[in-house]
C-alpha cells in the first residue's frame, strides 16, 4: 500500500504520470485546443463513463447534434476534474449545459467526500459558468417522481456490494444537499439497471461497471429529453442565436463557399411558415447546409443535408 496522504476529494490534482507516456496529460491538452476551436451548447465532463459514450451511436444520434462537448477521461476522480477544468478546459466556452458524471473512482474517499468532491465541481462550473445549468448524474435506487430529474453515479458490481452501496450514499447526500429547483439538476438514469433480484446484467453492463450499448441507451432518454427541455430556446433567442452562423447553398448538394445567414434564412421563412422547421432542425443538429433545389409548383423545394441528403414534405 502506498504510504501517501490521501488527499480531500475537493482538492485539485492531475494524474501522476507513472506510466511515463503522457496520455492523460496530452487529453486535457486536446480539450483545451478543442474550448478554442468550437461553441459547445452542451458540455460533458467526467470519468470513463462519460469518455465511453464516444464509442456507441447514442453519442452521434443524440448528443453530438446537440453541439456537444465529451471531456471524459477513463479513472478521473474529483480531484482529476477540478484540476482540469480549473487549467484550461473552461477557457472561450459558454455552454448552455454542463453534464457531469464522476465519482466512482473515488475509491479512497468516504461518500460524504465524494458528495463534497462532487459539490466542488459543480460549484466551480456555476460559478465560471454563471448561465449554465450542470446536471448531475446520479442512481436512485427507488422510483422517483416523473418531474424530479436525477442521474449519477450507477450501481457497480453484479450483486450488492459495499462499493455499490457508497454510490447509492453519495447519491443520497447530493439530493440532501442541493437545493430544488436550482441552477444544479439532478437525473435519474431509471430504474431499468438493477434487475428485481438486485443483481446487474451484462447486457446492461459488460463489467459490471461500464456500461454497453443497451445500458447507455436506457441512461441516454431521460439525459436527451431533460437536454432538449433546457436547450429549448424562445423565438427571440434562436434568431439571436442563429443570426451570425452561415448556412451553406447551392442546387444539389451543400457549397460552403456559397452561402446565406441563418438569420437571413429564418426572415425568408417568415413567409413560407409551412417549412420553418428545417432552419430550426439543421442549427439544433449543428450542420449548416442547406440544399435547394427547384421544383416549379413551388419554386423552391428545401432539402436539409445532415447526414444524408433528406426531403422534408
Amino acid at each position: 500500500m502506498s504510504d501517501k496522504p490521501i488527499r480531500p476529494a475537493t482538492e485539485p490534482q492531475p494524474v501522476e504520470d507513472v506510466q511515463g507516456d503522457g496520455r492523460w496529460m496530452a487529453q486535457h491538452t486536446r480539450f483545451v485546443q478543442e474550448c478554442k476551436d468550437a461553441e459547445p451548447d452542451v458540455l460533458f465532463v467526467g470519468d470513463s463513463m462519460v469518455q465511453l459514450m464516444l464509442q456507441h451511436d447514442i453519442w452521434r444520434e443524440m448528443f453530438s447534434p446537440l453541439h456537444a462537448l465529451n471531456f471524459g477521461i477513463g479513472g478521473d476522480t474529483t480531484c482529476n476534474v477540478l484540476w482540469r477544468l480549473q487549467n484550461g478546459e473552461l477557457d472561450n466556452i459558454k455552454p448552455k449545459v454542463v453534464v457531469l458524471w464522476v465519482g466512482t473512482n473515488n475509491h479512497q474517499h468516504t461518500a460524504e467526500q465524494v458528495a463534497e468532491g462532487i459539490l466542488a465541481v459543480a460549484q466551480l462550473l456555476t460559478s465560471r459558468l454563471p448561465k449554465a445549468k450542470v446536471i448531475i448524474l446520479v442512481r436512485s435506487q427507488t422510483k422517483t417522481h416523473p418531474h424530479i430529474h436525477r442521474l449519477g453515479l450507477l450501481p457497480r458490481g453484479e450483486r450488492p456490494n459495499p462499493l455499490r452501496e457508497k454510490n447509492s450514499a453519495v447519491n443520497g447526500l447530493l439530493r440532501s444537499r442541493l437545493p430544488r429547483p436550482g441552477q444544479v439538476l439532478l437525473l435519474d438514469a431509471g430504474p431499468g439497471l438493477l434487475q428485481p433480484d438486485g443483481s446487474l446484467s451484462q447486457r446492461d453492463m459488460f463489467d459490471f461497471l461500464h456500461l454497453t450499448a443497451a445500458g447507455y441507451a436506457a441512461v441516454a432518454k431521460p439525459l436527451s429529453e431533460l437536454l432538449l427541455q433546457i436547450l429549448e430556446e424562445t423565438p427571440e433567442e434562436r434568431r439571436a442565436s442563429l443570426g451570425s452562423r452561415p448556412l451553406g447553398w447551392s442546387a444539389g448538394r451543400p457549397a460552403p463557399g456559397v452561402s446565406l445567414t441563418a438569420g437571413a434564412w429564418e426572415e425568408e421563412q417568415e413567409e413560407r411558415r409551412s417549412r420553418r422547421v428545417e432552419v430550426e432542425e439543421v442549427c439544433r443538429r449543428g450542420v449548416w447546409g442547406l440544399v435547394y433545389r427547384e421544383r416549379l409548383e413551388l419554386n423552391l423545394a428545401k432539402l436539409i443535408w445532415i447526414k444524408y441528403i433528406t426531403f422534408f414534405s
